[in-house]
């Protein structure tokens, strides 16, 4: 919680920073003529963006990551004995009703606002891949013991992998996730925002060591 205040407070000194500059333009083109710089020049407006982006952008992306991490990191149970990560609080409820908004919008766009057949086709289809994406964030799980772990695929079905066939251990750091790779063929992503991630990844590990040795014996 800390992060998302630190990053609103952030987001309103940057955008009050940029937007008054934006307003009292005409106060701010004497010093750029001064400084040898074409007001309306596209080195200026290009800098105005890169200010833009610093300014707006980064307290945004600051303030999702921050949200996304909120909620409890421990993992659940079920009554068969297994460990159960869903995704975490803020990543959950925030991202799900947000996915669920840009759904509802896109398809109001389509309904109301075009008489262009192909304009509202492919609005409602990006409205119902929004839909689809906030149900999926929802049931997202993973369930696991010692010899199996079952995975929820982009398709929403949950899949069954054994540890046994587990061949590579693959980090994606710029998708946030970790990517188990099975000798069938089929793959586990794990994103890092998942509920006892880390504990799941230390037992991943142990697994391919374990049979790793066992192989080679």
């Amino acid at each position: 919680m800390k992060q998302v205040l630190i990053a609103l407070t952030l987001l309103l000194i940057g955008g009050g920073v940029f937007f008054t500059l934006v307003a009292n333009r005409e106060l701010v083109e004497p010093y750029l003529i001064e400084w040898g710089l074409n007001p309306d020049g596209v080195w200026t407006r290009g800098t105005l963006k890169l200010i833009a982006t610093v300014l707006i952008g980064a307290p945004i992306a600051l303030g999702f990551w921050g949200i996304a991490a909120l909620g409890s990191d421990q993992a659940g149970s079920d009554v068969h004995g297994y460990t159960v990560l869903r995704l975490r609080t803020g990543v959950r409820y925030f991202f799900s009703l947000a996915a669920f908004a840009l759904a509802v919008l896109f398809i109001f766009v389509a309904t109301n606002d075009s008489d262009e057949l192909v304009f509202q086709i492919v609005m409602i289809c990006f409205g119902c891949l929004f839909l689809f994406g906030g149900v999926w964030i929802l049931i997202a799980r993973i369930r696991y013991d010692n010899s199996t772990i079952f995975a929820t695929d982009y398709t929403g079905v949950s899949r069954r992998h054994d540890w046994v066939d587990l061949e590579t251990i693959d980090v994606r750091r710029d998708a946030q996730e970790y990517h188990l790779l099975f000798r069938t063929g089929r793959k586990v992503r794990i994103s890092f925002f998942y509920q006892g991630a880390n504990e799941l990844i230390a037992l991943a590990e142990d697994k391919l060591q374990a049979y790793a040795r066992t192989s080679r014996g």
